[in-house]
């Protein structure tokens, strides 16, 4: 499961999302809920593609014909990317700050 926690931005093709994304884990017979929070970005190409990455989890990105099927897409390529760092044994990377930086050109 997923909440919204964030306003949307859009400035010309490109949107900026921030969500949770809630995930459960059932672990070693213990219930333990791990929650996440990453930024993911959003870009509409010039054939009206949406494409999205979690720029935190390096190689995690998707798209979808729309802007719904894109956020579900990229939600399950996020779950899937901890599953699969998980199994492994490597560190689930903890995004701890986000920034906005505006420039006048």
């Amino acid at each position: 499961m997923s909440y919204p926690v964030s306003e949307l931005s859009q400035t010309s093709s490109i949107f900026l999302l921030t969500f949770t994304f809630l995930l459960v884990f059932f672990i070693e017979k213990k219930n333990r809920i791990h929650r996440y929070k990453y930024t993911i970005v959003i870009e509409q190409d010039e054939d009206g593609v949406y494409i999205a990455s979690c720029p935190a989890l390096k190689g995690c990105y998707t798209q979808g014909e729309t802007y719904k099927e894109v956020i579900t897409n990229i939600k399950d390529a996020i779950k899937l990317h901890i599953e699969a760092r998980k199994s492994i044994g490597e560190s689930i990377p903890i995004e701890k700050a986000v920034g906005e930086v505006g420039i006048n050109v």
